[in-house]
């Protein structure tokens, strides 16, 4: 079984033990979370180095990684449809599990471009051993590297964990371990020669993240629009060393492979999350006992990947 099917497998299991808690699958879809707003986001392609370049060269970079893209940052807006917070199931909030929390998210559709370098080579025609070696401990650099531009898009289906989980009347903190599958499309364009196309790829992510939300209807108690609403401040970083490559085949000029292509993310966002009840059902804290017709904020979130 590969990776992929394991993730798969994991996200229909976790699905599926939670949904056995609710008596219906309409009681657990029964509020979403929307949020929306601002991200800062930054991607990178990297590549793993040989042990040979790692032996020869230990303090080019501290990491087994090398980051073959320019700094990419993008700022602009983000959307995301998320379930609600749920206890893990059979477990509910008791003692030590009451600081755990799990949910989906569905994110919106994100495209990145920027340059690659010296990608699936340097461009240079070398046979012999020893400068091919330096080439790749020393790979050229700046306006000697050979460039190609990337144009990458994906969207992403996540299933979190939020661990440890704290909230209050009005705020909440948690720290969040997503597992996502992402749908990629990746473009490899070098001058007016298109090396590579990968169309509808799907790879498994496991990104972590860090979030903080404050309620906004505890500001505005009578406004109706401001009701079950956060502002939210979260920071999500992709783990690159538990990645999949990319679904890409290049060669190098002397015929061998080129490396395996891994995707890096990582996003800052600032942004509202309001909390829709999808039937004639009253919103509730954990706080709230099931029998209770009082309405109330929800306290938690869901906006990782």
């Amino acid at each position: 079984m590969n990776k992929t099917t394991r993730c798969c497998a994991i996200l229909a299991l976790s699905l599926f033990s939670i949904l056995v808690q609710c008596t219906t699958i309409e009681n657990y879809f029964a509020f979403i979370h929307v949020s929306m707003g601002l991200e800062s986001a930054n991607t990178a392609f990297v590549v793993r180095k040989h042990g040979i370049v790692k032996a020869l060269a230990p303090d080019l970079q501290s990491t087994d990684i090398r980051s073959i893209t320019d700094d990419y940052i993008v700022q602009r807006g983000y959307f995301s449809i998320s379930s609600e917070p749920e206890e893990l199931p059979f477990i509910g909030d008791k003692g030590f599990f009451k600081y755990l929390r799990t949910s989906f998210t569905i994110t919106s559709p994100h495209t990145f471009r920027g340059t690659i370098n010296n990608y699936p080579d340097s461009g240079f025609g070398a046979t012999d051993p020893l400068p091919l070696l330096l080439l790749e401990v020393y790979p050229p650099g700046g306006s000697a590297a050979k460039k190609s531009e990337f144009i990458f898009e994906e969207f992403r289906i996540a299933f979190a964990l939020y661990f440890p989980y704290f909230s209050g009347d009005n705020w909440y903190f948690t720290l969040s371990n997503s597992v996502s599958q992402s749908r990629y499309n990746l473009d490899l364009i070098e001058g007016n020669t298109r090396l590579a196309t990968v169309r509808d790829q799907w790879t498994p992510v496991h990104s972590i993240g860090l979030l903080y939300g404050y309620r906004l209807d505890h500001l505005f108690s009578q406004s109706q629009l401001m009701r079950n609403t956060f502002v939210f401040v979260e920071m999500v970083f992709d783990n690159t060393y538990r990645a999949k490559p990319l679904n890409i085949d290049l060669h190098r000029t002397n015929g061998l492979p080129a490396d395996r292509l891994y995707a890096q993310q990582s996003y800052v966002r600032l942004g509202i999350r309001k909390t829709i009840s999808l039937i004639d059902k009253p919103i509730r804290t954990s706080a709230v006992k099931a029998g209770d017709e009082q309405t109330q904020p929800v306290k938690g979130t869901t906006t990782s990947q």
